[in-house]
C-alpha cells in the first residue's frame, strides 16, 4: 500500500502539490491525470524516492519511507522515455535493479532472462539496446521494473511515444503482468 500523508512540493517559489492525501491500496489500479506540468510526475517521483517533499509523509506498506533511498523502497518507475543504458545490453539493463540490490550476476542473469521471455523478448538478451525497436524498449524497461518484485509500479506515461496498435498490445500485456504478480500500480 502506498500512503501520502500532508504531501507538499514546491521547485523554485512554484507549488506542484499541496497537501496531497492519497491512498493507493494492494491490488488497486489508480490513473492520475491532469494538464502538463500540474504535478503528476512529481507525485511518481516522490512515492519512488527521487524526490523529498518539503512537507508531509510518504508510507509504504505501513511504513514510513519519507526519508528512505530510492534503492530500498522496491518501487520500480518506468518512465516515458524508457531511461534504458546504452552501454549495457537486453539482459544487463533488465538485471540493473537487481545488482543494485546486490543480487549475484548469476542469479541476476537468471531472473533478467526468464523475464525476457514473460515480455516476448527471450531470444534478444544479447542484443544492445539501441538496435532495439521502441516496443521492445518498451518491454525492456518494463520487464526491468517487474524483475525486481517491486511493492509498487510507478508509469509516468510509458506508452505515449508507440503508435496506437502497438500502445493498446503493451498496455494489455503490462496490464496482465502487473496482475499475474499482484503489484499496486498508479
Amino acid at each position: 500500500m502506498l500512503e501520502f500523508k500532508q504531501i507538499s512540493k514546491a521547485f523554485d517559489g512554484k507549488t506542484v502539490a499541496e497537501h496531497i492525501n492519497l491512498t493507493v491500496a494492494d491490488g488497486q489500479l489508480l490513473a492520475i491525470l491532469g494538464p502538463s506540468g500540474c504535478g503528476k510526475s512529481t507525485l511518481l517521483n516522490l512515492a519512488a524516492g527521487l524526490l523529498e517533499p518539503d512537507s508531509g509523509e510518504i508510507w509504504l506498506n505501513n511504513q514510513n519511507c519519507t526519508h528512505v533511498a530510492p534503492e530500498k523502497r522496491r518501487v520500480a518507475l518506468m518512465f516515458q522515455d524508457y531511461a534504458l543504458f546504452p552501454h549495457l545490453n537486453v539482459w544487463q539493463n533488465v538485471a540493473f535493479g537487481l545488482k543494485m540490490q546486490s543480487v549475484t550476476t548469476q542469479e541476476a542473469r537468471q531472473r533478467a532472462e526468464r523475464m525476457l521471455r514473460q515480455v516476448g523478448l527471450g531470444r534478444e538478451a544479447e542484443r544492445r539496446i539501441d538496435s532495439r525497436s521502441g516496443g521492445e524498449q518498451q518491454r525492456v524497461a518494463l520487464a526491468r521494473s517487474l524483475v525486481i518484485s517491486p511493492y509498487l509500479l510507478l508509469l509516468d506515461e510509458p506508452f505515449s511515444s508507440l503508435d496506437t496498435g502497438l500502445r493498446q498490445q503493451l498496455r494489455n500485456q503490462t496490464f496482465n503482468l502487473i496482475r499475474a504478480q499482484n503489484i499496486p500500480a498508479a
